[in-house]
C-alpha cells in the first residue's frame, strides 16, 4: 500500500460532517447461541455497546443509524440504548433480509436525516470558520460498520476518513499471510493458476467510508441491477469508481465464533481500554 495518510498527514475533520451506519443483523448461527452475537456479552457488556461507544466517542461523528432486525427494535431500545443511555445519539433503524439490504435501509435513513440538513450537503455552501475566514463545507462522508467489530478505534476511523475525503471511498485492509489455493468443484486445487499470489491480496475490514452521494448512487445502482457484493466497497467498484485502501487493524476482528469471542475476551483483558 502507497500514499498511506500517516497520522502527520491526516486531514483536518474538524469541518467534516461524518455519518455512520452500524449494520447488526446478524443470526449468529455460528455462535451457537440463542442469543444474537451483537448482544452477547463481552468482559460484562452487550458487543454491539462496545461498538456503538466508539463511534459515540468521536466528536466529529453528527449521526448513527443502528441497523438490526426489524424482531429486535424493542429490546435493542430497551436493552441496548436506553440501558446503556445511547438513546439520543444512536436512532434504530429496521434492517432487510440481506446486510446488503440493511445497509441501504440505514442510507435511506441517512437520507431523511441529511435532507433536513441541506446546508451540510450542499458541496458548494460557503460557511465561516473559527478564524472567521470562509471555507467550503466538505461533503458529508458515511462510515459503514459491522456491529460485531468491537475494537475498532478512532486512530482507524481517522484514516478512512483520511482517505475518503481525499478519494471519495477508502476502506482499511490487511496483507494475507497464508498461501491461498483456487479449488475446482472435485476437491483440487486448479493446476498452474491454483496458487494466487498473496503480495497482492489483502483482506478488507470495516469502517468502510464513502462520500454521501457516492455510497448511496452505488446502492441504488446495485438494486436496479441486481447486484449483490460482498461489501459495500464491491458496489463503489460496480460503478467503475476506484477505492483507496488504508491499513487496518489486527485486533480489528469480527466476532462471529465462539473462538472470536474467546480472543475477544482475551484482548480485552489485555487492554481494558480499547477505545
Amino acid at each position: 500500500m502507497t500514499d498511506q495518510p500517516l497520522d502527520s498527514e491526516l486531514f483536518d475533520l474538524k469541518d467534516l460532517s461524518v455519518y455512520v451506519v452500524i449494520v447488526a443483523g446478524g443470526k449468529g448461527l455460528r455462535m451457537e447461541s440463542d442469543l444474537r452475537k451483537q448482544y452477547i456479552n463481552l468482559s460484562g457488556t452487550p458487543v454491539i455497546v462496545h461498538t456503538l461507544n466508539v463511534f459515540c466517542s468521536f466528536h466529529h461523528i453528527k449521526d448513527i443509524v443502528l441497523v438490526v432486525p426489524e424482531t429486535d427494535i424493542l429490546y435493542c431500545n430497551s436493552n441496548i440504548l436506553i440501558k446503556y443511555d445511547l438513546q439520543s445519539k444512536v436512532q434504530l433503524v429496521p434492517g432487510g433480509e440481506e446486510r446488503q439490504n440493511s445497509v441501504m435501509m440505514g442510507l435511506k435513513k441517512l437520507e431523511s436525516i441529511l435532507e433536513h440538513k441541506r446546508s451540510v450537503i450542499s458541496k458548494n455552501h460557503s460557511v465561516k470558520s473559527e478564524d472567521g475566514h470562509k471555507t467550503e463545507k466538505k461533503e458529508p462522508i458515511v462510515l459503514i460498520h459491522d456491529g460485531v467489530r468491537p475494537f475498532v478505534d478512532h486512530a482507524l476511523i481517522s484514516r478512512v476518513l483520511s482517505g475518503a475525503v481525499k478519494h471519495g471511498a477508502s476502506i482499511p485492509v490487511l496483507p494475507v499471510v497464508d498461501t491461498l489455493k483456487k479449488i475446482d468443484e472435485n476437491g483440487f486445487i486448479v493446476p498452474l493458476n491454483g496458487t494466487l499470489d498473496r503480495k497482492k491480496l489483502y483482506r478488507a475490514q470495516t469502517p468502510q467510508a464513502f462520500t454521501f452521494d457516492l455510497i448511496m448512487s452505488a446502492h441504488k445502482y446495485a438494486l436496479i441491477n441486481g447486484f449483490s457484493g460482498t461489501d459495500d466497497a464491491a458496489l463503489v467498484e460496480s460503478l467503475g469508481k476506484k477505492v483507496f485502501v488504508v491499513q487496518g487493524d489486527s485486533q480489528n476482528i469480527k466476532i462471529t465464533t465462539r473462538e472470536d469471542l474467546r480472543f475477544a475476551e482475551y484482548i480485552t483483558s489485555r487492554k481494558p481500554d480499547c477505545n
